[in-house]
């Protein structure tokens, strides 16, 4: 799933200006190092020769949105993220970084009835195209 950029409505304004440009002038929250989209994150940022202000870095990505969500920068996550863990928060999507993509995996048994977690997520790879061929024929029949 390519990466895109949230933040708080405090941020929203100064960090949706000039995208992506402008997180230079706004506070980021980034994974940790060794997260393998860090070091995409961080390629990117220097091909876009934008110089991070970092404030915090966060191994849990549900503690990475909290913080977000509290206001306390703007900070990355997969564009796919839904909407029901964005609108609790007011979060908003100022722009999204095609160029870094963050790789899921799903392993499954197939089975008659699938746990709807799992076929909503299914689903939305499907609807992105990022899913996997043989997993296509699979998913299908399970519906």
């Amino acid at each position: 799933s390519p990466i895109a950029w949230f933040a708080a409505q405090k941020w929203v304004e100064a960090a949706g200006d000039d995208f992506p440009h402008s997180l230079a002038h706004v506070p980021l929250l980034l994974p940790t190092r060794h997260s393998a989209v860090r070091l995409r994150i961080d390629h990117w940022l220097e091909r876009e020769r934008i110089k991070p202000m970092i404030v915090g870095e966060f191994e849990d990505s549900a503690l990475l949105r909290t913080f977000g969500a509290a206001g306390m920068g703007v900070f990355p996550a997969a564009a796919f993220t839904p909407d029901d863990l964005l609108d609790p928060h007011k979060l908003a999507c100022i722009g999204t970084c095609r160029e870094v993509a963050e790789e899921f995996h799903l392993i499954y048994t197939a089975r008659k009835v699938l746990h709807p977690l799992i076929l909503k997520l299914l689903a939305g790879a499907v609807t992105a195209g990022t899913l996997h061929h043989h997993a296509v024929a699979r998913f299908a029949e399970s519906e």
